[in-house]
């Protein structure tokens, strides 16, 4: 396959094509489509850090219309686009619908999740007109490049910092007794991969383990207090990095 990416300023990786244009701008995105014809869509783009609603949506809502658009203006039918959905669009799950099911109701508690339950619909409303959109409901995504936002990286720069002096010898965390369902970012490329081969067009699907973990009792048992010895230190980031991937294998189906 050729690759090609798009990005409003360069600096992708050398093994693909860049093309430099912003995706809101749906009239130049149109040309570029043109030229281009793909025959997959890996639709990333977004900013899960925002948390102003106005901007959440603006990032992730206006570009994804004006996505779909572009495609409908360079009659883009054949091309597939897949889109990563959220967990977050479900909002709060009783435990008596777990494993959640992708035809639980939306009910979004966080702007962002409400956002990307926006998108969704709209996603649904341009496949029903013609496009080939195929959602992946993607969960709480570990590895290589997670949000610093997040929790587990969060507590991974804290722990450097302690390292380093920066950070008083104390891990500060939120609530840890909610479980969390985390899928690694390798899984979750092949899981988009194969829903580019074999996804059914207009369906959304679930990329997730099928099961939960306490961030908690997998992740920081021991180690929610960090006293500074530098040994400790090493190996708590260590653990971090092995019982999330223990956890992520553990509850494969």
């Amino acid at each position: 396959y050729d690759l090609y990416g798009i990005s409003r300023k360069k600096g992708l990786s050398p093994k693909i094509t860049s093309i430099v244009c912003d995706l809101k701008n749906t009239d130049e995105l149109t040309e570029n489509l043109k030229k281009v014809r793909p025959k997959w869509i890996f639709h990333l783009a977004g900013n899960p850090g925002l948390t102003d609603p106005a901007a959440l949506a603006d990032n992730h809502v206006i570009a994804s219309v004006s996505l779909f658009k572009a495609m409908e203006a360079a009659n883009l039918k054949a091309t597939r686009l897949i889109l990563p959905s959220s967990s977050g669009e479900y909002g709060i799950i009783p435990k008596s619908s777990l494993p959640v099911s992708e035809n639980f109701p939306l009910a979004p508690v966080s702007p962002y999740g409400a956002v990307k339950a926006a998108q969704t619909l709209l996603a649904q409303m341009y496949a029903h007109r013609g496009l080939d959109i195929v959602l992946a409901r993607i969960f709480n995504v570990l590895g290589p490049g997670l949000n610093p936002s997040l929790s587990l990286s969060s507590f991974v720069r804290q722990i450097v910092e302690m390292e380093q002096g920066k950070h008083e010898p104390k891990l500060q965390t939120g609530d840890l007794s909610p479980k969390r369902d985390f899928v690694d970012v390798q899984d979750t490329v092949e899981a988009l991969v194969l829903l580019a081969q074999r996804g059914e067009g207009g369906q959304v699907y679930n990329v997730s383990s099928g099961k939960s973990v306490s961030i908690q009792t997998d992740f920081l048992t021991g180690n929610d207090v960090i006293m500074g010895d530098e040994d400790q230190l090493h190996q708590v980031i260590i653990n971090l990095a092995v019982n999330a991937r223990d956890a992520i294998e553990q509850t494969k189906i």
